[in-house]
């Protein structure tokens, strides 16, 4: 396997932290492997070439109660669900995707509140088949989802 992997962190402000990943890899098999139906040189199934990701959280300077926003972009590249000649596991192609997250927080004491949108442009992105000796049932990844957290310490 070839590849790298890169990741950054930045404070430019006390009020804000992002960060950002990065990841190339060119995993494949190294010699045919006839009972997993492979070549020499074959892809990794499941394993993008690129994928990436990008988070950012920002805390607006009030005292009283922290409010926060933030967001989520994610990229998983396309990938293969098993190899070309496999007679277990059908061949097939997982696209890729791109998902969005957003979030917005107060802080009551010692409560963190949190409303969030995961997927907010609800992609369907393919994560990856189920039980594939019984034929393609791909595993979708969640929906637009919609929701409120809490958090506190005790």
């Amino acid at each position: 396997m070839d590849g790298t992997e890169l990741s950054f962190t930045a404070h430019p402000v006390r009020e804000l932290i992002a960060t950002a990943n990065f990841a190339y890899a060119h995993a494949y098999i190294n010699e045919a492997d006839a009972p997993l139906g492979a070549a020499k040189g074959e892809r990794l199934p499941g394993s993008p070439r690129i994928s990436a990701g990008v988070n950012a959280d920002y805390t607006l300077p009030v005292t009283t109660l922290q409010p926060t926003i933030g967001t989520t972009v994610r990229y998983i590249g396309d990938r293969y669900a098993s190899f070309d000649q496999s007679t277990s596991y059908p061949q097939y192609y997982l696209p890729e995707y791109t998902s969005v997250d957003l979030r917005a927080g107060l802080t009551l004491g010692s409560t963190k509140l949190q409303l969030y949108i995961h997927n907010l442009f609800d992609e369907r992105g393919q994560l990856g088949l189920l039980f594939p000796q019984f034929g393609a049932r791909v595993a979708i990844m969640q929906p637009r989802t919609i929701g409120i957290a809490a958090t506190t310490r005790f």
